[in-house]
């Protein structure tokens, strides 16, 4: 099977565990903005283990959430202070026009600029959005015709993944969840938009986007059936959902339904023992499945 490398966000009392429970660094812009402890960590890393594979977020999910917007003259800061191997580029949630635009304005306005900064070490990755397939299919066409992007990132919520599934996916997911939920059908059906993708690109995806990025996911097992298929260009994956479901004391894969709680809930937390060792028994359990 691929390997796909894994991270879970986790709690400040876990972070001396990140090296260890983690494949690659998710850093989070709001958190770096917002909280010392999370931003000395990272500083220290990136300082500590240059060679190491970060990703910088926008925290669009995040600000979309509040109902705020990234400021990115300080994102782009942030991007040449810690010289990630990628940033992500603005994206708004199922929003086609919006994510297309503003992206192709940043490149515009700070491409060179972090470039030049960084040394042309940190390269942008850019999050297909849209609400069917045609429209992440025509994200992905703008940004091979431009040419600067060779990483993308594929969300996992996009409402129309719930439709666009197969049975033969949703039989896999069987094998773990005997109930399909909403959050399987996501799964499955961003499962099923890989194989659009890499059709439409008439299988030079490789080539074009050699590095993919599974954004989020409600449903980790969803790593075992992609890992299966055996697409060489999707490298890495994310989710705080195994640390969720440990924080409420559910062990990954026997949960009848996703954990109620967001890690800004308890990041501050100094948890007990008991709760860590289920977090870290769940991270292990998604990064090796």
């Amino acid at each position: 099977m691929s390997k796909i490398l894994t991270n879970s966000e986790l709690p400040l009392c876990m972070l001396d565990e990140n090296l260890r429970l983690n494949q690659y660094d998710f850093v989070l812009y709001h958190l770096l903005e917002t909280n010392e402890s999370y931003r000395n960590y990272y500083i220290t890393l990136r300082e500590t283990h240059p060679d190491r594979l970060m990703i910088l977020d926008n925290s669009a999910y995040e600000f979309y959430v509040r109902g705020e917007e990234c400021n990115f003259n300080v994102f782009v800061q942030w991007i040449c202070k810690l010289r990630p191997d990628f940033y992500i580029l603005p994206d708004t949630l199922m929003n086609f026009e919006k994510t297309v635009t503003d992206t192709w304005n940043f490149l515009e306005k700070y491409y060179d600029l972090i470039r030049e900064k960084t040394g042309g070490y940190s390269k942008p990755m850019a999050v297909l959005q849209g609400n069917t397939v045609d429209t992440l299919l025509s994200c992905a066409e703008h940004y091979k015709n431009w040419g600067k992007i060779k990483a993308i990132a594929v969300p996992f919520h996009n409402s129309f993944f719930t439709t666009c599934w197969r049975a033969l996916d949703i039989e896999q997911f069987a094998s773990v969840y005997p109930e399909t939920t909403k959050d399987i059908k996501y799964a499955a059906g961003r499962v099923a938009f890989l194989r659009f993708l890499n059709k439409y690109m008439r299988g030079e995806l490789n080539f074009i986007f050699p590095h993919v990025h599974l954004l989020g996911s409600h449903c980790p097992y969803e790593k075992h059936v992609i890992s299966k298929m055996k697409l060489p260009y999707i490298k890495t994956m994310d989710t705080g959902y195994p640390v969720k479901c440990g924080y409420e004391g559910v062990t990954l894969f026997k949960e009848t339904k996703k954990p109620d709680v967001i890690i800004d809930d308890f990041l501050d937390e100094d948890l007990d023992i008991k709760t860590m060792e289920i977090i870290r028994n769940n991270v292990k359990r998604f990064r090796d499945i």
